[in-house]
């Protein structure tokens, strides 16, 4: 009997595994990182929703649980996957809290044994309500928006300390002797 619950922790674990490393690599059939043309190839059926990032949306089949699932872009790499799901019961009129503690604890039980390595990937994952009856399960790759923040941060101040040099004031103020006077 306790062999039989030591080999049920190893495979509960092992799964729990692949499904974490799964997550640290992507989404389903899609990579974090991948330009809107690669997921496009790889998810059927996308439309491109106009938009600031933009957005992929697959629709969900009609009387399925996933009501849509949504992909966003920045500087053209996946960063974020949003699953709009309409659990059974779902209530048409309000907010289906029952839902969202379901799907907390599914998600729980699903990544809670290497949620310390998907967290040190920089993924994170957030449930909440999508209106009446929906919730949302978005999946995000923080990791590639805090690299392309940085790198734009570091490009804005390198053109700031550019115009600064290359000001008429900058030209003024070196020329001004000052340099004797320090």
């Amino acid at each position: 009997m306790i062999r039989q619950h030591i080999i049920t922790l190893i495979a509960a674990t092992a799964i729990a595994s692949q499904a974490g490393n799964a997550l640290i690599e992507g989404y389903v059939d899609t990579k974090w990182g991948q330009s809107q043309d690669e997921v496009m190839a790889a998810v059927p059926d996308l439309k491109l929703i106009k938009g600031d990032p933009p957005v992929l949306r697959q629709a969900g089949a009609k009387g399925d649980m996933v009501q849509k699932i949504e992909y966003a872009f920045l500087e053209d790499k996946l960063i974020k996957v949003s699953v709009y799901l309409k659990v059974p019961g779902a209530p048409e009129d309000q907010a289906d809290k029952d839902g969202l503690r379901f799907l907390k604890e599914r998600l729980a039980a699903k990544y809670g044994d290497v949620k310390q390595e998907i967290a040190k990937a920089g993924i994170m994952t957030m449930t909440r309500h999508g209106g009446p009856g929906v919730i949302i399960v978005a999946y995000s790759n923080v990791k590639i928006q805090r690299e392309i923040t940085a790198r734009d941060r570091a490009a804005a101040e390198a053109a700031q300390e550019k115009l600064y040099h290359e000001s008429d004031r900058y030209r003024i103020m070196s020329k001004s002797g000052i340099d004797e006077r320090l």
